[in-house]
């Protein structure tokens, strides 16, 4: 039968004008110190600070005015969301910070989103610090001012059981879900080893198991093994046939048909059919007789011998005869000259 899930809710009771009179006085509280205050700022989470990381120090303790005044109003620390975002948005101080969250280009709904989940994120925070393990870890990363502000949270929450607590763990994967899943008023000497096993230990213990089993592989006599194996019964009955000394003939070797070669040309199969059709006249079949003893030359032609003898323009042997000759003048003269 599988145990049963402890969970925390918010109380029903709680209303939002509750919740509307806490951040009242808070923000009066604030008022009376002279101290401005901007929502967005004092809200403002750490790099990585998520739901289901660890909880951090400086920042609990900084919300710690504010966290008193809800625990004092919800000792489990849960807050219904919609009736706290209703009381943030009735708060004059949210309406006034939304001026300065310009540069984060922020809405009125995503920034009372973001107040909301920063503020029920911290409780969450205070509720895991119940466990002493998960205290004990926190505190030793905070100073004495901070433990101060965290420990003044944590004593009003009254409402918050080891079973919740628990399951919360279990929910956020923390390092403390092995000591928070151990019930009260159980000895952990009656649980069993694989529960309390440290990651170190159980580590050794594996090496020293594979230790043991190379030991006894080392002890193994090789001859038993070999007997092992001839006394094996093989797939024919008979034992210690597969270590017989029996002749293996490899396969013989199957020579491939040779393809016919280029020169030869390809198999005459379609003059053959010609030759069996009986309806061919008589000039037709004269042509498929010459076809017979005709061979196809597969070969390539031999490539045509360039020509040496390329046409030659007139003078071209004797290079001042063109240059006279366009001269019309020097070339009559020439020709006079020739014909005296």
């Amino acid at each position: 039968m599988a145990s049963p899930r402890f969970r925390l809710v918010a109380d029903p009771a709680l209303g939002v004008s509750d919740l509307e009179a806490c951040l009242k006085d808070f923000h009066s509280a604030c008022t009376d110190s002279k101290k401005s205050l901007n929502f967005g700022e004092y809200l403002k989470l750490p790099p990585g600070l998520t739901w289901k990381s660890a909880p951090n120090a400086a920042h609990l303790a900084k919300l710690s005015p504010l966290l008193c005044k809800h625990a004092a109003i919800a000792p489990n620390g849960v807050l219904p969301a919609k009736k706290h975002k209703m009381a943030l948005e009735s708060l004059e101080s949210v309406h006034n910070s939304i001026g300065l969250q310009k540069s984060e280009k922020r809405s009125l709904p995503d920034f009372l989103d973001f107040c909301d989940d920063t503020i029920r994120m911290a409780l969450s925070h205070c509720r895991s610090l119940k466990n002493d393990l998960a205290k004990a870890r926190l505190f030793r990363k905070a100073d004495s001012s901070q433990q101060r502000a965290i420990e003044d949270v944590l004593s009003l929450l009254t409402g918050v059981s080891a079973e919740a607590v628990a399951e919360e763990a279990v929910e956020r994967g923390s390092g403390s879900q092995s000591l928070a899943l151990v019930p009260q008023g159980v000895s952990t000497s009656s649980l069993e080893v694989e529960e309390v096993i440290t990651p170190g230990a159980k580590k050794l213990a594996e090496s020293q198991g594979l230790c043991s089993e190379l030991q006894q592989f080392q002890q193994v006599d090789p001859a038993a093994v070999f007997q092992s194996v001839l006394g094996k019964e093989d797939w024919d009955g008979s034992q210690g046939a597969c270590c017989g000394v029996e002749e293996v003939k490899t396969p013989q070797k199957q020579q491939k048909p040779q393809t016919a070669k280029l020169a030869d040309g390809s198999p005459k199969l379609f003059l053959k059919g010609l030759l069996s059709i009986k309806n061919i006249g008589p000039e037709d079949m004269e042509v498929v007789n010459g076809l017979k003893d005709h061979k196809v030359n597969l070969e390539k032609p031999p490539p045509k011998p360039k020509s040496k003898n390329k046409k030659q323009p007139l003078f071209a042997c004797c290079p001042r005869v063109p240059a006279l000759a366009s001269d019309s003048r020097l070339f009559g003269t020439l020709s006079l000259d020739s014909a005296a």
